[in-house]
């Protein structure tokens, strides 16, 4: 039986968007990389050198690589290019995480993902985060929600769902294929732990280019590694901003409505 979510939850393999705003604010982000192309990161281009630089602050918070020293984007690729390099030659003392960065813009909010994973796995992991460009602010859950517990309880109740709905497909006697991916299912649910209010702030946030305005909030989430990455795949959870409204704080309902 081949595994198929629902709108609500979706693999995500490749970048979470490109640049498609014609305002200026899409103009104040690039992406930088060696000249293969297998090191990039994010580089802060508005006019301003100071917000530039807080800019390029934030985007490398994200990063697994604690050890860069550089905060210039071009000195921190070729920082990472030696790291790269002994890692190949010496597995043992290899202290690079290989990362990627990918983006999108919507107004003066960019969309931001993050993929790491260790040196030699195949195993892929992601932050998200969305930033205002303004000012190289991230929004974090403590001050969009006038209580963010609600929320989080939706967000484990509608995960839940989604995969509880997914299961009942599995009906009559299964194939051994089918049974295992029941029982990866199955064990997750009963025993995974649920979101914490620290995964609210992995996020993006969407823009309906026919009503002109954000609608959407989607809560993104790893998958799970080794033999059940294939089943227990990166995705998100869906919540159009109507559901979570009475729950925004009024001065988040502004920033949107600004952006």
């Amino acid at each position: 039986m081949k595994l198929f979510f629902s709108a609500c939850i979706f693999l995500l393999l490749t970048a979470c968007g490109s640049n498609q705003d014609v305002n200026s604010y899409s103009e104040y982000v690039k992406i930088v990389s060696n000249t293969d192309s297998t090191i990039n990161e994010l580089s802060a281009t508005s006019d301003s050198m100071e917000l530039n630089r807080r800019l390029n602050v934030r985007f490398q918070s994200f990063s697994e690589n604690k050890d860069l020293i550089s905060n210039v984007p071009i000195e921190r690729i070729q920082e990472k290019a030696a790291l790269w390099e002994n890692c190949k030659v010496s597995f043992d003392s290899c202290n690079y995480v290989p990362e990627g960065y990918s983006f999108s813009t919507k107004r003066n909010f960019l969309n931001l993902k993050y993929q790491y994973n260790g040196f030699g796995s195949n195993d892929l992991s992601y932050k998200h985060g969305v930033i205002d460009l303004s000012n190289a602010q991230r929004l974090m859950h403590s001050a969009m929600y006038t209580d963010p517990l609600p929320v989080l309880k939706m967000y484990n109740t509608r995960y839940v769902k989604v995969y509880e709905d997914y299961l009942l497909q599995f009906q009559g006697e299964l194939s051994q294929a089918d049974q295992d991916e029941f029982d990866i299912i199955r064990n997750h649910l009963d025993d995974r732990a649920p979101f914490k209010l620290s995964d609210l702030d992995h996020f993006e946030l969407i823009f309906d280019s026919k009503k002109k305005h954000f609608t959407e909030i989607r809560f993104h989430f790893n998958g799970q590694g080794g033999v059940y990455k294939a089943v227990l795949t990166e995705g998100y959870i869906s919540f159009a901003l109507k559901e979570l409204d009475e729950f925004l704080l009024k001065e988040f309902k502004k920033q949107l409505r600004k952006g």
